[in-house]
């Protein structure tokens, strides 16, 4: 973790916009996928169709990416996977 505080706020709320705008999105994405369905075959007069919307456009997609990400950064701790008790360890630097 970063240790400024203002380095932590600027990320988390970089992270919420980021998500947001995913959201917003996915959700035009899906709302003109559905007109072209409602529009039919031939309602459209031959405009392009809508993209489908896709899995990967929602933010939660992202995860397996950030833990990924996380738990490979130099800052974060090593866990002892042979462990029962799981004791969290600083990292040799």
């Amino acid at each position: 973790m970063d240790p400024r505080e203002d380095h932590r706020e600027s990320a988390a709320r970089a992270l919420r916009e980021l998500v947001m705008l995913q959201r917003a999105r996915a959700q035009q994405q899906a709302m003109a996928a559905a007109a072209a369905v409602a529009a039919g075959p031939g309602g459209s007069g031959g405009a392009p169709a809508a993209p489908r919307p896709s899995l990967a456009d929602q933010p939660e997609f992202m995860l397996a990416f950030l833990v990924y990400v996380l738990a490979h950064h130099p800052d974060f701790p090593q866990v002892c996977a042979y462990d029962s008790r799981a004791r969290v360890k600083p990292r040799a630097a």
